[in-house]
């Protein structure tokens, strides 16, 4: 009897398609926490503001992705226009998570 052999080929990881928007979930809540603790430049402000619109529109394409982009979007003070926008995306998200 013939043993099979395992594949040589050496696994790779396949990279995580949210890792920008993720990355960006990250510096916001950073930039968050130090608007709450008053050390936040105008800048930063800006900054923050500037994180927010960007990841209301960047497509999530995994569950964790998503989570993070709502949990933005539920601090984010954006006009009622804007949030048609955001709700589109988050529409097209959810399709794309499952």
């Amino acid at each position: 009897m013939t043993q099979l052999s395992h594949s040589t080929v050496p696994e790779t990881a396949i990279p995580d398609p949210d890792t920008d928007l993720l990355a960006l979930v990250a510096r916001h809540d950073a930039l968050w926490a130090a608007c709450e603790s008053d050390v936040a430049t105008v800048d930063a402000v800006h900054e923050l503001c500037q994180i927010e619109k960007v990841i209301a529109v960047t497509p999530a394409y995994t569950h964790s992705g998503l989570a993070g982009k709502n949990h933005v979007i539920s601090r984010a003070e954006f006009s009622p226009a804007v949030m048609d926008i955001v709700r589109e995306s988050l529409r097209l998200d959810v399709e794309r998570c499952g």
